[in-house]
């Protein structure tokens, strides 16, 4: 009986070798190794295919330790043998914080009165890139007006929906189950 060979099957997080499950992307490999909060999300759905619209999962990729590296979003890109994979450089750390800037820039930020306050994907995906609560104010969106009503979030039954972002990227994204379940046709 031979053993496997290893380096067909091995790849390395933040320089530290682990073993991958072939056809495995980034995204589920380090947080079977790292944890689920090992990198963070917000158009990630377990009952839709990987797109990568939100870009917040990138990751920097090398081919080999100390190579080039290139910006890859991990919940769509498939892990190699030999990858380098690395979850918190300055520049991931950096993009991500730019990602969750601009999307706070279309957010109404009225926390205080919304209904997921303090369950929040948005905010616990703002605090996890370094953006605090107090300066969410600082790209404070005018009022809605009177005329249109903030939406509000319809029940999903076991789909954790926290915020109106992750609930526009999802529906955009999903068909059928997503929005016909709830009878809801989305923005």
């Amino acid at each position: 009986m031979s053993l496997p060979n290893l380096t067909t099957t091995i790849a390395f997080i933040n320089d530290k070798p682990c073993a991958f499950e072939v056809g495995e992307t980034i995204l589920q490999f380090t947080r079977r190794h790292w944890g689920k909060d090992s990198i963070p999300t917000l158009c990630d759905a377990p009952n839709l295919e990987a797109f990568g619209s939100c870009r917040v999962c990138s990751v920097e990729v090398a081919l080999e330790k100390d190579g080039p590296r290139r910006t890859k979003a991990s919940c769509h890109t498939l892990v190699e043998p030999g990858m380098f994979i690395y979850t918190e450089s300055a520049a991931i750390q950096k993009l991500r914080k730019n990602i969750i800037e601009l999307v706070l820039t279309d957010h109404p930020l009225d926390c205080l009165t919304c209904e997921v306050n303090g369950n929040c994907e948005l905010q616990d995906v703002a605090a996890r890139v370094g953006i605090r609560k107090g300066a969410l104010s600082s790209w404070r969106k005018p009022p809605r007006s009177r005329e249109r009503p903030e939406p509000s979030l319809p029940d999903f039954g076991s789909l954790k929906v926290h915020s109106v972002f992750s609930l526009r990227t999802r529906l955009r994204r999903g068909t059928g189950p997503i929005g016909a379940e709830c009878g809801w046709s989305g923005f």
